[in-house]
């Protein structure tokens, strides 16, 4: 039986190396992706109805800017 550290370490396993690394989207309708850089500067990409893309997961969860769990006494 996996007691509550083991669980934390199997969780830290799987956001490290997750067994999806990517899940494939398309846009139903144009739409515009908001992005922004790393000098905080905001900029607009347009995605026409039916572009194919992929949400990266293992970039996802080592994005120190979108991860919930960086307080600076972790580093992916």
């Amino acid at each position: 039986m996996l007691t509550g550290r083991s669980y934390s370490v199997l969780y830290e396993t799987l956001r490290y190396q997750p067994p999806v690394v990517a899940i494939p989207k398309q846009s139903s309708e144009d739409t515009t992706l908001t992005i922004h850089n790393l000098n905080g500067e905001t900029k607009g990409l347009p995605l026409p109805q039916g572009t194919a893309m992929a949400i990266h997961v293992p970039g996802m969860h080592r994005n120190r800017t979108s991860s919930p769990l960086t307080s600076g006494r972790r580093a992916p």
